[in-house]
C-alpha cells in the first residue's frame, strides 16, 4: 500500500527548495548588477581614443 501522504510532502519541500535556489540565484544577480552600475570605471580606456582632426594645408 502506497502512503500518499509522503510522496506530497517529499514534492512539497523539493518545490519549496527549488523556490529558495531560484530566490537566491535572483537575489545575487541583482547585487552582481547594482555592484557592476555603482561601480568606479576608468575615464578612458584603451577601446576609447581620442579622434585628432587632420588639418589640410
Amino acid at each position: 500500500m502506497d502512503n500518499v501522504n509522503s510522496s506530497t510532502t517529499v514534492s512539497e519541500f523539493s518545490m519549496r527548495r527549488t523556490v529558495f535556489v531560484l530566490l537566491g540565484a535572483l537575489a545575487a544577480f541583482a547585487i552582481l548588477t547594482a555592484s557592476y552600475a555603482t561601480a568606479d570605471l576608468p575615464v578612458e580606456s584603451s577601446a576609447i581614443q581620442s579622434v585628432q582632426p587632420i588639418a589640410a594645408d
